[in-house]
């Protein structure tokens, strides 16, 4: 695992530690990539896989993917290392 160093406080240090310890973590539920090589033909308003477009994402809120392919995505598909 990857370490950031950064000045907090003890109290967010806590608050930190706590997330960390209780909560699951992101890639055990979705999986993640810088972007996926898709073609505007495969987009489509209904099908199995959702996935998240720029305009889907703000700061504090994700909304509803709008968008969703037939096939599994390629990086889905990859033997894991």
């Amino acid at each position: 695992m990857r370490r950031l160093l950064v000045h907090a406080s003890d109290h967010e240090a806590a608050i930190l530690s706590r997330v960390e310890s209780e909560c699951g973590r992101l890639d055990s539920v979705a999986k993640l990539s810088r972007g996926e090589e898709i073609g505007k033909k495969e987009v489509l308003a209904e099908g199995p896989f959702p996935i998240l477009v720029g305009d889907d994402i703000d700061r504090y809120h994700i909304d509803q993917p709008s968008r969703f392919v037939q096939k599994t995505p390629r990086f889905t598909r990859l033997p894991k290392s």
